[in-house]
């Protein structure tokens, strides 16, 4: 009798196991966005993208329903619905702030023009090896986060992941790890008047990462 039950239990776990593997292997080739009470993921370099499955469109309409502050942390950027979508924010009254990494500074997308003529501020955060967050923060409530580089690359081409929290906690944190970032960071002339800067050192093709 305990055999037997043994049996059943294992043949029980068994069909659930193989049942969530069949659910994930079917999500694997067909779905791309999942979502709970507070947080939104998507995932880039997946066989067959499927409607609310493009990260960039996700990233664009959070930062469309942005209301006071937008403040954003980047890599590589080259992502133009994102830069579009920043600068219509921009221009109906949000207040938004964006901290680059150096290779921004030269790299041939030029986002830092973009963010000029759209009357954007911007900073370099030049002082690490590789200022690699990426990272929007929205009204102090939302957080936008996860490998995704805002550039087309990361939408197209590379498996990437993005996560929406809607958390004030959270966005709290965040908050000030910008805030701090943003001490240490300083403006375009400021870095390109640096002793040793090269405005050859990089050289970034448009939506490279």
């Amino acid at each position: 009798m305990i055999k037997t039950a043994k049996i059943l239990i294992n043949l029980t776990a068994g069909v659930i196991l193989f049942t969530n593997f069949a659910y994930a292997s079917n999500n694997w080739s067909s779905g791309q966005f999942s979502s709970g009470d507070n947080w939104e993921a998507c995932f880039t370099g997946q066989k067959k993208p499927v409607p609310r499955g493009d990260c960039t469109e996700l990233a664009v309409n959070e930062i469309n329903a942005a209301k006071n502050t937008i403040d954003v942390q980047a890599y590589s950027f080259t992502s133009k619905p994102i830069l579009r979508a920043l600068a219509a924010a921009e221009a109906r009254g949000v207040n938004v702030q964006v901290l680059l990494d150096k290779s921004d500074a030269t790299a041939r997308y030029n986002v830092t023009g973009f963010l000029q003529s759209n009357n954007i501020p911007f900073l370099i955060d030049f002082k690490p090896s590789i200022a690699h967050n990426k990272v929007i923060i929205i009204d102090g409530a939302t957080v936008i986060t996860g490998s995704f580089n805002f550039t087309n690359a990361a939408q197209y081409n590379n498996a990437e992941n993005l996560l929406v929290i809607h958390d004030l906690d959270l966005a709290k944190q965040y908050q000030q790890n910008f805030v701090y970032r943003q001490s240490q960071s300083v403006t375009l002339s400021q870095y390109q008047s640096q002793k040793g800067y090269d405005k050859n050192s990089y050289d970034y093709e448009d939506g490279s990462e």
